[in-house]
């Protein structure tokens, strides 16, 4: 009834489409019984029946458009969150390594102090020394970084590091599907959308 208004019928019109009204037939100027307009009323219906099955087509192609997008959105999330992750161990792993550099300074420390109180006593070691012995002291306490071999809670953490970029790949996979899903729904969209306003100007 709304789409026959919308094309300017009158309510009479209507109302015969509907079969809630007769056509009168005309015999020189008096009214020859009537009969219903059965072949309009099952256009009008299919015409409905149409329009209908397009703008539900177009609601579940936006709902499924709706779906990918927050899945991809929780996708982006989730790979973002173990992104945070991996900085949190790194920095657990760069101290880590710092605390057990500063293990063996310290180590160093107090082993050359002790064969230092055995040559020429305790203090000696805090004595002063020429530039050259101050170097080779210096040489001899420090310690690289770059020697300091990983630990079982070192390689703990870079396990646990690599699980996670398995998941982050897992997930980026997963999501580059999504996209192309979301691709083409979109296109099917756009068409049945198409399709709807054409049905409508129709």
């Amino acid at each position: 009834t709304l789409l026959a208004i919308e094309r300017g019928e009158t309510i009479s019109d209507i109302q015969v489409k509907l079969s809630l009204k007769s056509i009168p037939q005309q015999n020189g100027g008096k009214a020859k019984g009537s009969k219903y307009n059965e072949e309009t009323l099952d256009q009008l219906f299919s015409e409905f029946d149409r329009r209908q099955n397009v703008m539900m087509r177009t609601f579940t192609l936006q709902n499924t458009i709706n779906l990918i997008e927050v899945e991809l959105l929780r996708r982006r999330t989730g790979i973002a969150d173990r992104q945070r992750q991996i900085e949190v161990i790194e920095e657990k792993i760069k101290n880590h390594r710092l605390n057990r550099k500063m293990d063996r300074q310290a180590a160093n420390v107090l082993r050359k102090s002790l064969e230092q109180k055995k040559n020429t006593g305790f203090f000696s070691f805090f004595a002063k020394k020429n530039t050259e012995d101050t170097l080779n002291l210096e040489a001899e306490i420090l310690v690289d970084e770059r020697d300091i071999k990983a630990d079982h809670i070192e390689v703990e953490f870079l396990e646990e590091i690599e699980t996670i970029r398995k998941k982050i790949s897992q997930i980026e996979e997963e999501s580059l599907a999504l996209e192309k899903r979301l691709k083409s729904e979109t296109a099917l969209l756009t068409n049945e959308s198409k399709v709807l306003e054409q049905t409508m100007e129709d």
